[in-house]
């Protein structure tokens, strides 16, 4: 059985949105194809990554926008066309990915189709942080007064946007036959007052790491690891990801400056990713370039090999003000495949999913304070923290046992296997 899969980002495009879905179908029993943007790199991290399988054939859109996209796979799959699928499965985000699926679904209601999110498509915290929660003017002035309007017009639109967003999420909860989710948390928040009605539709996939990835073409061919005469007694702590000014490492950056004399000769913490340009400031002021390592561009595949040669490596939540989100619901794909390198974590969490996760992994969970941070590091540099390798990880997260669960709901629900 062939299936069908409508995702705005993946491989070559390295992107996590992609990235998780490759993971995942790389592993099932079944063959795919994938309908895919190949020309624009926005949210993704720009870079061509090489993931590749024999049993999945990707179908570029040949489009760079999100509405070129979604129409040109409305157009594409027809009814003829899609008779050479069993199923169809959509992956979010963007929401255009859906949006074709429903299109499909409403002339060919027989279609199996799972709706697969990553953010939540409506009420998505971040959105309604940075419309109705950001920019909030003192009314004391004229020019106060102008940016209190403007803030008013961004919520209001804000507003009229998430109601369209209510509607469509509602649509597809309604037609498609299976909604994915990676957590509990999400799926609660997602289906909110609908939870008792749609929970037999909810199939929890948590994001998957794959054990072949951490392994380079060099060590397979040596046999032995690619970093293995480099010289560096520090203990190396590795941050990989996005931050912003809402998912923010500043407070282990202001935890490493306040003993940075004691760390610069113990510590060096490597960012790879994204890191807005008020933390770059701050590290050039501190002068703590010899102590932290940012601006590295490597490619996916390196960066797993980076978390696995690491001694350390740091999670960090995003952090919205209560009214906006109770606890955490976003599970950082990060986090599987630094469960899957066997190195110890420290999350910066207060709550919700990643504390959860960390926590029943044996991981570590620290407060996002820079005291609090740094007694942790300097516990670190004095061995009082156990930063051993675990050469079995936790088997839930394995895509080969989370494929094997999707799997199982495909036989049932399209074969009559029970």
């Amino acid at each position: 059985m062939k299936g069908i899969v409508f995702s705005y980002f993946f491989p070559p495009l390295n992107s996590s949105e992609g990235n998780v879905t490759f993971k995942l179908i790389n592993a099932s029993k079944y063959d795919y194809e994938v309908f895919y943007q190949n020309q624009s790199d926005l949210w993704s991290y720009g870079k061509n990554i090489f993931l590749r399988s024999d049993r999945i054939k990707v179908i570029p859109s040949n489009t760079s926008d999100l509405e070129g996209f979604r129409d040109k796979g409305i157009a594409l799959f027809s009814n003829d066309k899609m008779a050479e699928y069993g199923f169809m499965m959509s992956r979010s985000m963007p929401l255009e990915s859906h949006q074709i699926a429903l299109a499909i679904k409403k002339r060919n209601s027989n279609k199996f189709w799972l709706a697969s999110f990553g953010d939540p498509i409506a009420n998505n915290p971040y959105e309604k942080f940075a419309y109705e929660y950001t920019c909030r003017p003192s009314i004391r002035s004229l020019r106060g007064i102008k940016l209190n309007i403007k803030h008013q017009l961004m919520k209001t639109a804000y507003k009229k946007k998430n109601q369209g967003h209510i509607m469509l999420q509602n649509e597809i909860f309604s037609l498609a036959e299976k909604l994915i989710f990676n957590s509990e948390h999400q799926c609660r928040y997602m289906l909110g007052e609908r939870y008792d009605e749609l929970i037999h539709k909810a199939l929890i996939l948590p994001h998957p790491y794959d054990l072949n990835l951490y392994k380079s073409r060099y060590e397979e061919i040596v046999g032995i690891p690619e970093n293995s005469n480099f010289q560096d007694s520090r203990i190396k702590i590795l941050f990989a990801g996005h931050t912003d000014d809402i998912r923010s490492l500043r407070y282990f950056l202001q935890a490493l400056e306040s003993q940075k004399e004691y760390f610069k000769d113990k510590l060096q913490f490597t960012i790879l990713g994204n890191l807005p340009q008020s933390e770059r400031d701050y590290i050039s002021l501190h002068d703590l370039s010899s102590l932290i390592v940012y601006g590295k561009q490597v490619s996916y595949e390196k960066s797993l090999l980076e978390m696995r040669d690491a001694d350390l490596l740091v999670h960090v939540d995003a952090e919205f003000p209560p009214e906006v989100l109770q606890e955490n619901i976003f599970f950082a794909a990060k986090i599987s495949d630094y469960l899957g390198s066997g190195t110890k974590i420290v999350g910066l969490t207060s709550g919700g999913i990643s504390k959860n996760i960390l926590t029943e992994t044996g991981q570590y969970c620290l407060t996002n304070n820079k005291v609090i941070i740094a007694n942790f590091l300097y516990d670190v540099t004095t061995g009082k923290v156990d930063l051993s390798k675990n050469p079995n990880p936790p088997a839930k997260y394995n895509s080969v046992n989370i494929a094997k669960i999707y799997d199982d709901v495909l036989d049932k629900e399209i074969k009559g296997e029970s």
